[in-house]
């Protein structure tokens, strides 16, 4: 082309008007391109929410038909068959989401998975309400719900990687569109300064709003992790405190798994007292920015007031419980939720968090809350269960199931230690005689007496039994037969002073004979020593009562 041509007016417009079409073009097509890219990124994360939603109503309605298996509460019964309805929904509106055609197919295979949960979590309830709890839990250990759990749980997981793998390639693809639409704009520059200052405020402002969805759609996906995350480590404080054995390990558990959902926020557990007038410190963690008294009284609380969570965003300007010792410098947000289950109130949980504003992870704190009330009130009940089940109801001292549990452990550790171990058995004098005067009534006076003599008689370590009827036993581990003896003429005489009241009258004197026997002088097992020392009490009785005699040795009459 020759320099005149090139100098032209027109070939010059020409030769803009080319690059600027071609630059257009270019930007078109990356922009059209950035608009599928964009789509694809925002796919995905519709994926990942339904992925979030299926798994967290699996494990509410899991929860829910658990919750009524233990409480046997309506509303949980309700709650399992409205989430049960919502998983199905929920799973179709995942399939319909996903695009990739294996993810389609997994999530198809998800489908029958979840539906033969939900029918084996229904059928359980149906076991318990015909059957029981034994029922429903025999049901539980056989239908293997435990092994479905893990392959849903897996199923999940494959398709959020899948999902995951697929999000990096179009996230790549749109850095990839971006850089193309640089370079065009990078080219067009030096060539065409006039169209770009007629053009620069369109390119400004559509490069802003594509950062704008790139940050966006970052934040979104950051946002689905952390969600994700929540869940998985709420899900795994939730098995943990099912598992937990003992109030300390549920306390200990409780200040871990607040620490990880909750990282920054100090709490504290507050467990009401057996007078109910006063909690004290059960657990604590993290520094309080706004410290708590060490035992407040209910009032003091306003979620214990209200039964429902309560929050201060900030304790200088906001109303505070009583409970909470306002800082002297800088201010802090709190929150108090309370721990309750089956309708009885246990204590509440104090959260505190240097600075203004609500406490960020407060849903997820409360949905935790909620569960350690669960695990709380289950541990309870465990704990009310093995006491009745090795307590004698009327007397208030072991029974005699607990009785040959201990004895024969006792007996174990003794002979492995060579410590020698007494056995007392008693035997109330003239019992029948007290029943035909004062009645049944009377008589179950005179067995609770009896039964806190022995009580108040006993070490730390002793332990006093009702072997049945009228019939008593008192361990004494690591005990010599001279201490035995002893112990049974104390008792002698404390019984001789036994003052048993009973309608106003006093039931008259009390009297008790008592066999002795030792290990290993008169037996190795725990039969041989209760044949001998029952032997023993037997000949207390033929040689006139109110006496201890021991097994193959002489008998004391009580002074």
């Amino acid at each position: 082309m020759k320099p005149e041509a090139i100098r032209s007016p027109r070939v010059l417009f020409l030769m803009a008007a080319a690059i600027l079409v071609a630059v257009g073009a270019w930007g078109i097509f990356s922009a059209l391109r950035f608009i599928q890219d964009s789509r694809w990124v925002l796919q995905t994360a519709t994926v990942m929410r339904h992925l979030d939603d299926v798994a967290t109503l699996e494990r509410r309605a899991v929860a829910a038909q658990r919750g009524y298996l233990l409480t046997n509460e309506d509303e949980l019964r309700e709650e399992f068959w409205e989430v049960k309805a919502r998983v199905h929904l929920q799973v179709a509106e995942l399939i319909g989401a996903v695009e990739d055609r294996d993810a389609v197919a997994r999530a198809r295979e998800l489908q029958p998975m979840l539906e033969r949960r939900m029918s084996l979590a229904a059928r359980t309830l149906g076991i318990f309400e015909r059957d029981g709890l034994d029922a429903a839990k025999a049901f539980i250990a056989g239908n293997g719900s435990r092994e479905l759990d893990k392959q849903i749980r897996a199923q999940l997981d494959s398709i959020r990687d899948r999902e995951l793998g697929l999000l990096a390639a179009r996230r790549a693809a749109l850095d990839r569109s971006a850089n193309i639409w640089l370079l065009a704009s990078a080219l067009g520059i030096p060539l065409s300064l006039a169209m770009l200052a007629l053009v620069n405020r369109l390119l400004v402002r559509e490069n802003a709003e594509r950062r704008r969805m790139a940050e966006e759609s970052r934040a979104s996906a950051h946002g689905y992790r952390r969600l994700s995350n929540d869940m998985s480590s709420l899900s795994r404080f939730a098995g943990m405190l099912q598992s937990c054995g003992s109030f300390e390990e549920l306390l200990a558990i409780t200040a871990q798994g607040f620490s990880i959902l909750a990282p920054g926020v100090a709490g504290t557990v507050y467990l009401l007292r057996a007078s109910r007038d006063h909690a004290e410190i059960a657990a604590q963690w993290g520094s309080h920015a706004a410290p708590g008294v060490e035992h407040p009284a209910l009032g003091d609380c306003w979620s214990v007031r209200r039964n429902r969570p309560y929050t201060c965003p900030d304790v200088r300007a906001g109303i505070a419980c009583a409970h909470v010792r306002v800082p002297g410098e800088g201010t802090a947000a709190t929150a108090c939720l309370p721990l309750s289950a089956q309708g009885t109130l246990m204590g509440w949980i104090y959260l505190s968090r240097g600075g203004s504003g609500p406490i960020e992870e407060y849903e997820v704190v409360l949905q935790a809350a909620e569960q350690m009330s669960l695990a709380l009130a289950n541990l309870r009940l465990q704990q009310d269960l093995r006491n009745q089940s090795i307590r004698d109801p009327l007397t208030g001292i072991y029974n005699r199931r607990y009785l040959e549990e201990s004895l024969a452990r006792e007996i174990s550790r003794c002979a492995r230690r060579q410590l020698p171990l007494v056995v007392l058995m008693f035997d109330i004098d003239h019992f029948k005689a007290f029943n035909d005067t004062h009645g049944h009534p009377g008589g179950d006076a005179l067995l609770a007496a009896f039964g806190r003599l022995l009580q108040s008689q006993c070490r730390p370590e002793d332990i006093p039994c009702r072997f049945g009827g009228e019939e008593f036993t008192l361990i004494l581990p690591e005990a010599s037969l001279e201490l035995g003896e002893a112990r049974a003429r104390a008792i002698l005489a404390a019984t001789a002073q036994m003052v048993v009241p009973h309608q106003g009258v006093s039931l008259g004197r009390v009297t008790t004979s008592i066999g002795v026997a030792v290990l290993p002088l008169h037996g190795s097992t725990a039969t041989a020593l209760i044949a001998a020392a029952d032997k023993a009490l037997y000949r207390a009785k033929q040689e006139g009562r109110n006496r201890a005699c021991v097994a193959d040795g002489q008998c004391d009459q009580a002074n």
